[in-house]
Parts: C-alpha cells; sequence; structure tokens
C-alpha cells in the first residue's frame, strides 16, 4: 500500500508538471513567512516559508524548520480553485521529511484564505500525510493582521508534521514582494 500511494503521488506531479506550458513556469518569489511555534511553557520549532508563484493557479512552498535538535524541510504545491478571487482554495500536494532520516512523506490537503473585514485575513490548511505510522493529520488555522502594506503579523494554532501529536500556538511576521 505505501509504494502503490508513494507512486501514484509522483504520478500526479509529473503529469500535472509537463500538462502546463513551459512558460508558466517563471516562477517569483512571492512572500516569506517567519513563525515562532511554542506550547504553553517552551518554543517548540522556528519556522521560516518562502512562497513561490508560478501563475494564478499554481504556487509553491516551501517550510524550513528547526526544532533544537534537527534541520526539517517540507515543500507544498498549491493548485488554486478560486484565481485572483478574494477567496482563495487551494488543492495541496506535500512532500515533507525530517533530514536525518532521508525518507520523503507525501501527503494531500486543503487550505485557503477568507478576509475578514477590509484588511485582515484568516488562513487554514489541513493535510493527510501517508505512509506515517500514526496521527496522519496535520492542521493550522490562524488570522493574518496588515501592519503595513506589505508584511502581516499572523497568530495561530496547529500542528506540524515533525510534531504530529501536539497542538501549538504561532506567531509569525509575513512579508509579501
Amino acid at each position: 500500500m505505501k509504494k502503490i500511494t508513494t507512486t501514484l503521488a509522483i504520478l500526479l506531479f509529473i503529469v500535472m508538471a509537463f500538462s502546463v506550458s513551459v512558460d508558466a513556469w517563471n516562477p517569483t518569489l512571492d512572500n516569506a513567512h517567519y513563525m515562532v511555534r511554542a506550547s504553553v511553557n517552551e518554543i517548540r520549532a522556528l519556522q521560516f516559508k518562502l512562497g513561490f508563484g508560478f501563475d494564478r493557479f499554481n504556487s509553491f512552498d516551501t517550510l524550513f524548520a528547526y526544532n533544537g535538535d534537527s534541520f526539517d524541510l517540507q515543500g507544498t504545491w498549491l493548485l488554486n480553485f478560486t484565481g485572483d478571487q478574494e477567496i482563495d482554495m487551494n488543492l495541496r500536494l506535500n512532500a515533507a521529511t525530517k533530514l536525518a532520516e532521508r525518507s520523503i512523506r507525501p501527503a494531500i490537503g486543503v487550505g485557503g484564505e477568507f478576509p475578514l473585514g477590509d484588511r485582515n485575513y484568516t488562513f487554514w490548511s489541513i493535510d493527510y500525510y501517508f505512509n506515517v505510522s500514526s496521527n496522519n493529520l496535520v492542521y493550522e488555522a490562524g488570522v493574518g493582521f496588515p501592519i503595513t502594506a506589505n508584511s502581516d503579523l499572523t497568530l495561530g494554532v496547529g500542528n506540524s508534521f515533525w510534531d504530529r501529536g501536539n497542538s501549538e500556538a504561532a506567531i509569525g511576521l509575513k512579508v509579501g514582494f
């Protein structure tokens, strides 16, 4: 079963990559998001996410995480259902790894952003990871508050692939380019 799900995930990535014209694969750096994830009494991880846009329907996020002992990496291909509308709904195709283990764990999920008033917004995501022993769901939800024209303060709660058993609060700074 593990080989079948991994093979299907890889085939899906390949088919989607070759079905789009070459002109669409000119990525631009859209945003950078620095987050501190913590429980009530300790900081659990420092995370840095870079968001790249290809066109109005395809984007890619890279997440680098450091938990005090090791570095971890996650890549997420976002397929936008809604184009350039205010409501942002995405199909999420993920691959996460603990760099020390050298194994990749694929996932599929949904996520998005919704406006909350004139300037604030909510964000959320839920991903189902294949080939993991327990607690396959990874989730996150939060609120973004604009500070300047291109920077936001983010407050959220959720877990991560590397710490699926614990919900953590997160505070971050997101900068758009």
